[in-house]
């Protein structure tokens, strides 16, 4: 059965070619001898590898030595040992076999997922690029950033004004500007997936949004898609107030690239308004699951449903609303008893700890966020949490380390 198996698995190579295979049998056939056990054992290997309806081609290629006793090895020594011609393998050998590809099988599987996770965390940064990409395509058009418009019945989010700067200009002219984004005239638009607003890793994408306005005596509600990534409005203060505080440095100005909102006709932020420098702050940050809720990838029983509440839903979190937050860190408080209830905010935890009002994604080790100068980096779990706070505010003076 060894020979047999060894015949096969050589057989089945694409390096050694038949040729090869020949001439080393053919040499080690000769060189047995008399040695009758050796000869049997090497005609077996022949036979493993070429089968009984290969010999008419074996005999092409070999010595007719070599050929005539192969013949009167089948004829012979296979009957007396078996009582018939074997054409093939045994159930053992069958199943040694099916074994041995198993464990290969085994042993590829985990390098296909981590290359299929390494694909989707590209396409994951390449959405957050083209953010960026439209971000500064739009400031090139109006010297400014998109920021929150809210004035003279209007109401719209950044979201929306990037639609015509990521290829989605059909989608925009649906989109009617002059009201409010959960207007009854943008319902068609707002119920619109985006592709490049959802990250491939996320389980269940798109994901829905059906608080995105609630009904009303007047009115039905309806729903809309969340988004896995969210303009950054800047660190929330109790990481500095709470005793004892989670950052090392003085609490400065904490507002973020997002934070604020202007009227109708008026300039939101601007590259000069960076003060800290457009590479050492976060525009975006990668918010995935949303509005479901997610602790260390654990999903929380019945949240991102129409009838959760409080932390069982992250509100504001479509394409078309707010999108924004004060990103907040968590720490972890085992006397609580409720296990879904145990992170807590605020805390050190900085990166996927959380997806409520947290940076969060489902790539292993970390997650991505786009700085405002158009890049993308991936911020490691283990990354300090006074790096992440001083990323995170435009104006703070902060001195930003490695990350």
């Amino acid at each position: 059965m060894g020979v047999q198996l060894l015949g096969f698995l050589i057989a089945m190579s694409t390096v050694v070619t038949t040729n090869s295979i020949l001439e080393v049998v053919d040499s080690l056939t000769k060189s047995a001898g008399g040695n009758r056990a050796s000869q049997a054992s090497l005609l077996r290997f022949k036979l493993a590898i070429f089968g009984a309806r290969g010999l008419n081609r074996y005999a092409k290629e070999v010595s007719l030595e070599s050929y005539s006793l192969l013949c009167a090895f089948r004829k012979n020594y296979m009957h007396r040992s078996f009582g018939k011609e074997r054409s093939g393998f045994t159930l053992v050998e069958l199943l040694v076999v099916i074994a041995i590809i198993g464990i290969l099988v085994g042993l590829l599987l985990p390098a296909v997922q981590a290359a299929r996770e390494a694909a989707r965390r590209m396409q994951c940064s390449n959405n957050v690029k083209q953010l960026e990409l439209a971000m500064h395509n739009f400031h090139a058009a109006h010297d400014s950033f998109p920021t929150a418009i809210s004035g003279n019945g209007v109401l719209t989010y950044w979201g929306a004004q990037l639609l015509p700067y990521l290829e989605q200009n059909p989608l925009a002219n649906i989109y009617d500007y002059t009201v409010r984004f959960d207007d009854a005239k943008n319902r068609q638009a707002v119920q619109t997936p985006l592709p490049f607003m959802m990250c491939p890793s996320t389980p269940g994408t798109p994901v829905p949004d059906p608080r995105f306005r609630l009904s009303t005596s007047s009115q039905p509600g309806w729903g809309s898609f969340g988004s896995d990534y969210a303009g950054n409005a800047g660190p929330l203060t109790s990481m500095w107030t709470n005793n004892p505080p989670f950052v090392t440095f003085p609490m400065g100005d904490t507002a973020g690239l997002f934070e604020g909102t202007t009227r109708p006709g008026q300039k939101g932020r601007r590259i000069r308004d960076v003060i800290d420098g457009t590479s050492n702050s976060i525009a975006f940050v990668e918010a995935s699951g949303r509005p479901r809720v997610y602790q260390k990838q654990r999903l929380v029983p019945d949240s991102g449903l129409i009838t959760s509440t409080g932390t069982r839903y992250v509100s504001v979190s479509s394409w078309a609303a707010g999108n924004i937050f004060a990103v907040r860190g968590f720490r972890f408080d085992a006397s609580v008893a409720n296990e879904f209830d145990r992170w807590r905010s605020p805390g050190p935890c900085m990166v996927n700890c959380s997806n409520l009002f947290g940076i969060y994604s489902f790539h292993p080790g970390g997650a991505n966020v786009g700085l405002v100068d158009g890049s993308v980096h991936f911020l490691s779990e283990s990354i300090s949490t006074d790096t992440v706070v001083q990323l995170l505010t435009i104006n703070g003076g902060e001195v930003v380390g490695q990350f």
